[in-house]
């Protein structure tokens, strides 16, 4: 499937909330950021429903830093809708890579307010 092909919530996609997304190594993230809906869950390929760009966009450029990403890609049909967010791994559950990109991302933020707090110093 396409990020172009994906649709809005349908029944067959949606997926309880007693998701991965509970799990307390995502609660900072999501309690700082956004609001996120699981609307695809599987091994191989995870679609989630969020509402910051910047996010999105963080996480897509991480994700496909990773070799077992073969997809990681957003859309928003417009600026009122939200975005729909698609993660297709080979080799990773869709979940861990997922899980190392937030992780990457936060090691990378963490060095650069180092850096910065030295800088200002």
């Amino acid at each position: 499937m396409l990020i172009s092909d994906l649709k809005y919530g349908s029944q067959k996609n949606n997926v309880p909330s007693t998701c991965f997304w509970d799990d307390p190594k995502f609660k900072s993230l999501k309690k700082k950021f956004m609001d996120i809906k699981i609307l695809k869950d599987e091994k191989n390929n995870l679609m989630i429903e969020l509402d910051n760009q910047t996010i999105a966009e963080l996480l897509r450029s991480y994700l496909n830093e990773d070799d077992s990403v073969e997809l990681a890609a957003w859309k928003r049909e417009s600026p009122e809708k939200p975005i729909i967010f698609e993660i297709i791994t080979k080799g990773k559950s869709a979940k861990k890579a997922l899980e190392d990109a937030v992780s990457s991302a936060e090691k990378d933020t963490d060095k650069l307010l180092e850096d910065f707090k030295k800088a200002v110093k």
